[in-house]
């Protein structure tokens, strides 16, 4: 190998590694100091940057009436909308960092030990979709928990609304009454009316951060309401309802897909282990596939292709 091509990867490596290790080090050492940073900022109100002032919608308008008037977002839009569904407390700067400094970690080490190239193209791979995949399963636990909440937090708007209070009255009720994290949903739309964003946008906004279909019947269902009128308390009532029989069905659906979901787990990871195992046990044998890289990435792909085949079946929206 060229000297000079030695000489960059290592410093690469070593950039990349140093700023691996204060990334790590600043989230875990650093944490609890930014959050007693944070709960004094909140107590003395010392303009604490929340996530209300923080919001693109409340700077601009003009985002609302974009995707009102059905223009696409762009690729940065969605993954920051992604991510910000998610829950992590962390930028889209950060995780695209994260997602380089992996890479090219796996590339420096398919360039520097070429005959264990395969173990370079995992770490590549692990660079490139390990954290859009935890992004996405930390959305899909957190919209899951938001739509447990729903049918509590409608009831409890309902008897709010039973005992005199308004509309926003109520949905101020649920960001202090219950946990998290549909109470700082709320909280949040709740303060953003407080500082002037008009109240259908606020509402809007409410459901495309959380990307939960359920809100938006809610965001819907309130909309009408200010508009044709009716009664908010059978709204309410009706919602919750129809929420709990969604939620029923879901786990009906869950449940009689799960025989499906194992297999498609079983046939993605048995034969990884079962080539591991070769390679560790009888090396010269599971070489023979490592010497033909059109073979193996040909495996490669007819895998991905049929985990998504069966995912395409076992999950379906309704």
């Amino acid at each position: 190998m060229n000297l000079t091509v030695i000489k960059l990867t290592t410093f690469a490596t070593a950039a990349l590694a140093v700023i691996a290790i204060y990334s790590i080090l600043a989230d875990v050492l650093l944490r609890k100091k930014s959050r007693i940073r944070q709960r004094f900022r909140e107590e003395l109100g010392v303009g604490a940057p929340d996530s209300s002032n923080r919001s693109e919608i409340l700077k601009d308008l003009k985002l609302f009436q974009a995707e009102t008037a059905g223009k696409a977002p762009t690729f940065w839009k969605r993954f920051s909308t992604m991510l910000a569904q998610s829950g992590l407390d962390v930028g889209p700067e950060r995780i695209v960092q994260l997602t380089a400094t992996i890479t090219v970690v796996g590339l420096v080490a398919i360039a520097a030990w070429p005959r264990f190239w395969f173990v370079g193209l995992g770490v590549v791979g692990l660079g490139l979709f390990g954290p859009v995949a935890y992004i996405a399963r930390a959305r899909r636990v957190r919209i899951h928990t938001l739509c447990m909440q729903l049918p509590e937090a409608f009831e409890l708007m309902s008897r709010a609304v039973r005992a005199g209070q308004t509309t926003s009255g109520a949905m101020a009720l649920i960001g202090t009454q219950l946990k998290a994290p549909l109470a700082e949903e709320f909280a949040v739309c709740c303060e953003q009316q407080n500082l002037g964003l008009p109240q259908d946008v606020a509402l809007a906004e409410l459901a495309r951060r959380t990307g939960v279909m359920e809100l938006q019947l809610f965001v819907v269902a309130m909309l009408v309401h200010r508009t044709a009128g009716g009664n908010p308390v059978e709204i309410l009532d009706n919602l919750s309802e129809t929420i709990r029989k969604r939620v029923r069905l879901v786990g009906k659906a869950r449940a009689a897909t799960s025989e499906g979901r194992l297999q498609a787990i079983v046939l993605t990871v048995l034969p990884i282990g079962a080539f591991v195992a070769l390679f560790v046990l009888n090396r010269p044998y599971a070489q023979v596939l490592l010497d033909r890289p059109s073979l193996l990435a040909a495996v490669l792909v007819s895998e991905v292709v049929g985990g998504l085949w069966i995912r395409r079946i076992v999950n379906f929206d309704f």
